[in-house]
């Protein structure tokens, strides 16, 4: 069985592998305005966190993650949505 990446991991290698060589390095503290990060960069995050962690987000959250300022911002409101994704599931 496939070890199922933190968030912390896919979201760092999603923005890699869409603003990398533009912008250069980029890691938890990076300024998501710096890097241009938009709609398109959402969605590749979002679609990797909801496949990786079996969970689809609600479009409120989706929203709060693109309302990040920093990685680090980014991460924290995705692993909070999962918690709650799964919460809701057990309900």
């Amino acid at each position: 069985m496939e070890r199922t990446l933190t968030v912390k991991e896919l979201v760092l290698d999603a923005l890699h592998g869409a603003y990398a060589d533009a912008h250069g390095p980029i890691d938890m503290e990076t300024l998501l305005d710096d890097i241009e990060f938009d709609s398109l960069g959402l969605t590749a995050v979002v679609s990797r966190a909801e496949a990786e962690h079996g969970v689809e987000f609600l479009s409120s959250q989706i929203l709060d993650m693109y309302q990040a300022m920093r990685v680090a911002d980014l991460v924290e409101t995705i692993e909070k949505a999962i918690a709650a994704c799964r919460q809701a599931s057990r309900r």
